[in-house]
């Protein structure tokens, strides 16, 4: 699906849509052969993978390590090989783009500030996920679009990177339940890029990908990892792609062709 096509059968509906976004998810394993998702407790999100459709993005394209703010935009649909980033560049409105009125949750202010660069309002509690989802919960009438983005920090030794990760994967985990007694129609669960603790930047490779809803079709993968995502029914696909894809998943698109 191309974005472009995707944006000529936008239709209007009443349905609510959560992008649940940990920053630079993605990861590599370490000695012990597992990777910091594979190794943090993350009961909520394996229970979703049971019941929803797993896969992986690309935020640009193979082997092309993105920018942070790059791999942002691209997951809010703009594609990063033909829409330039450079200080001071336009770019079209959320809102406009896509038919969503939509909002960025975030802890972060260079995210908040993206989110204002495409025309969307940012809402920037404390820094934890429970806030994160406080702050849904208290604006859920408002938004058909809710796109929480949570950025940890880590510290600079490698060791000490992957126990903190792991850590706060796992307290990403913890806050889904809270997302599910919204009852959105749908829900994805994602990062940005990858950002290995192993490593001392970020990498190419791909992110794990979570989607669960009535529409959504369960694979044969029940953990959220990034070997259970590669083996799951949604494939690769570009990260500009899953708002058309969150899109098609909430009866927001007409077909295609006569």
């Amino acid at each position: 699906m191309t974005t472009d096509v995707a944006r000529g059968l936008l239709r209007s509906a009443s349905t609510k849509i959560v992008i649940y976004v940990f920053d630079g998810l993605g990861g590599l394993p370490n000695t012990r052969g597992r990777t910091e998702l594979e190794d943090a407790d993350t009961k909520y999100l394996d229970r979703m993978a049971e019941q929803g459709s797993l896969g992986q993005l690309m935020p640009v394209a193979r082997g092309i390590t993105p920018g942070p703010a790059t791999a942002f935009m691209a997951l809010l649909g703009y594609d990063p090989l033909t829409t330039s980033l450079d200080e001071g560049a336009a770019v079209e409105p959320f809102g406009e783009r896509w038919g969503l009125n939509a909002v960025v949750v975030t802890d972060s202010a260079t995210h908040a500030a993206l989110a204002e660069r495409a025309g969307l309002e940012a809402l920037s509690p404390a820094g934890d996920p429970a806030a994160l989802i406080e702050t849904v919960s208290a604006r859920w009438a408002d938004f058909d679009c809710f796109i929480v983005h949570h950025r940890p920090e880590f510290p600079s030794e490698q060791a000490e990177r992957f126990a903190a990760k792991r850590t706060a994967i796992a307290a990403f985990d913890n806050a889904v339940p809270a997302i599910m007694l919204l009852e959105p129609d749908l829900l994805i669960v994602t990062g940005d890029r990858s950002a290995p603790a192993i490593e001392d930047g970020d990498t190419w490779h791909p992110v794990p990908l979570l989607m669960t809803g009535r529409r959504t079709l369960p694979d044969e993968t029940h953990y959220f990892s990034e070997l259970g995502c590669a083996r799951g029914v949604l494939g690769t696909i570009r990260a500009c792609e899953v708002i058309p894809l969150a899109l098609a998943h909430t009866g927001r698109l007409e077909p295609f062709g006569p």
